[in-house]
């Protein structure tokens, strides 16, 4: 598991929980971090890059899941406090190149899960 660094460039909280968004070589890692005093159920997928080529043309949409199953078991991680869920976003699809990318998470309410509204950067990524 890939943990952030001091590269990390982080959201804005939504209560205890924040966003953050890193590139390292030719990989976006997103990260989803627990600053509460207590452990915390969250929905596991969801999170959407919007990544804007930097010479400017149309942005382009990356989500790592399109319909999270909310009844099963291994759509939910259970973050303990101060501990971070990290998900690598494929880019290796996108050409060679200069972006600017940012995130956002807005898991669907209805559960014991965390629900709020959370965005991190945007950040500089180039693609090899």
């Amino acid at each position: 598991m890939r943990h952030p660094t001091t590269l990390t460039t982080w959201g804005q909280p939504d209560g205890t929980m924040v966003l953050g968004l890193e590139s390292r070589g030719g990989i976006i890692n997103v990260f989803l971090q627990n600053r509460s005093a207590h452990k915390q159920l969250i929905v596991a997928k969801g999170f959407t890059l919007t990544i804007e080529p930097a010479a400017g043309g149309a942005p382009s949409t990356i989500v790592d899941a399109t319909s999270v199953p909310l009844d099963r078991d291994e759509s939910f991680e259970e973050l303990k406090p101060g501990e971070s869920l990290a998900t690598p976003m494929g880019v290796s699809r996108l050409p060679a190149g200069s972006y600017r990318v940012s995130v956002a998470y807005h898991p669907q309410a209805g559960g014991a899960w965390w629900t709020g509204s959370l965005a991190a950067g945007p950040i500089d990524f180039v693609k090899p």
